[in-house]
């Protein structure tokens, strides 16, 4: 019995150390590559009358994990600093030996956003006293000459987004206009500054397709995106790189409670207008009184869950579960899209059914002998298989050398 108990600690401890592992990688990714996003906040503790309160214990706690996040104590000068901290919405707690304590609920921290809270004046009581900050108003920031917008997650998720792709609420800001659309062309330019010059990064780390200008791979879906911000002037040295905007993307991370939704659109094409085209422009055999609408199907289906990653801690040999509560957090966004387009367009200078077979109206030249062929007829034998196979692909056209041609554009995309 002892060494079969042996052996199951020895096989639950390598499956400890792996997710050991795995979770010591995704923490040092995360902290290697978010030095842009994250942010500070900074306040002075004082008591009535305005002195200065020294060695205040002050918590910082992630009002949306449930969590405690850091502790410090104010200095000499009465002042409490947290630095690089995750965007998220915090309440701070303020205590002192001889005084009541004091809470500042309701502190939005933005990327790359420094907070200044006013100065707190700790009563001398048992009451606990309680300040607001109420979450989303604008802040000042004093201590920074960078400007720039935050898309917080209510316009995020609240305002119309054709294709949802969130990148595009940029376009909302003073300064910016499109530039081809983000990760088909270059993005969007802010200032003047063309569209290359952008510095796109998702979660801190580096996200630019360096030759257009726009992001790499698939875009954020707004049910994964807590937000972005957008600095457009004055950055800071740790962007460098760039000459035109900063595009901050921060997605969402689980809490300490399981949540997640699921989520289908759907766009058929009887909800769509017929463009001008599909009726000045409709093709050969149309029945009067026939739908012009061109075809526009598209699907979107997915889901998203987030929470905490339990685990098993092994004290004497003993495995125990942890549900990993105020420790460590998961969320996973997924969602599929299916776009089936009708699309036409007219072809010009197509060969006609003579040239098709060989036989020319101006003068065709043999390049095995540099002389023009007989009668400008190309002989059978001359035309390869290759190209006969090709030119059956190829419409009829009308007595100018044109065609109505049409086809769907059927596109499967993940986002992950």
């Amino acid at each position: 019995m002892k060494k079969i108990q042996e052996t199951i600690n020895a096989k639950m401890f390598r499956v400890s150390t792996m997710f050991l592992m795995l979770a010591l990688v995704l923490f040092v990714g995360q902290n290697s590559f978010a030095q842009g996003t994250r942010g500070t906040i900074k306040g002075t503790v004082t008591d009535p009358s305005g002195a200065i309160i020294p060695n205040a214990t002050v918590r910082l706690i992630d009002a949306v994990k449930g969590a405690e996040v850091r502790v410090v104590q104010s200095n000499d000068s009465g002042v409490y600093q947290f630095l690089e901290i995750e965007p998220s919405t915090y309440n701070v707690v303020i205590n002192a030996t001889g005084f009541s304590e004091a809470r500042i609920v309701d502190v939005k921290v933005e990327p790359n956003r420094n907070v200044e809270l006013d100065t707190t004046a700790l009563s001398v009581s048992e009451i606990t006293n309680e300040v607001t900050v109420t979450a989303g108003a604008e802040l000042v920031d004093k201590e920074s000459a960078t400007l720039g917008t935050t898309i917080d997650r209510r316009r995020v998720q609240g305002l119309p987004l054709n294709g949802r792709n969130v990148l595009d609420l940029a376009l909302l800001q003073p300064g910016v206009t499109p530039a081809g659309g983000f990760g088909a062309g270059t993005g969007i330019r802010v200032n003047g500054n063309r569209g290359v010059e952008n510095n796109v990064t998702l979660d801190g780390a580096n996200n630019n397709e360096v030759a257009v200008g726009g992001t790499v791979g698939a875009q954020p879906r707004p049910d994964a995106v807590q937000e972005f911000r957008l600095l457009t002037s004055n950055f800071e040295p740790e962007f460098g790189r760039n000459t035109g905007a900063i595009i901050n993307v921060v997605t969402k991370s689980g809490t300490n409670e399981y949540h997640g939704n699921a989520r289908f659109f759907y766009r058929p094409s009887k909800l769509s207008a017929a463009r001008f085209l599909d009726k000045a422009l409709p093709p050969a055999g149309t029945r009067p009184g026939a739908d012009l609408r061109r075809k526009f199907e598209r699907k979107e289906y997915g889901f998203n869950i987030g929470g905490p990653i339990p685990f098993l801690n092994f004290g004497e040999g003993v495995p125990v579960f942890n549900n990993g509560k105020d420790r460590s957090f998961f969320f996973v966004d997924f969602e599929r899209r299916y776009q089936d387009v009708g699309a036409s367009q007219t072809v010009s200078r197509l060969p006609s059914l003579a040239e098709r077979a060989g036989t020319f109206n101006r003068t065709i030249i043999d390049p095995a002998t540099g002389q023009p062929f007989p009668g400008n007829v190309i002989p059978a034998n001359r035309i390869s298989p290759i190209a006969q196979y090709y030119i059956g692909f190829l419409p009829t056209p009308d007595a100018r050398g044109q065609a109505q041609v049409s086809a769907n554009e059927l596109s499967k995309n993940n986002y992950l």
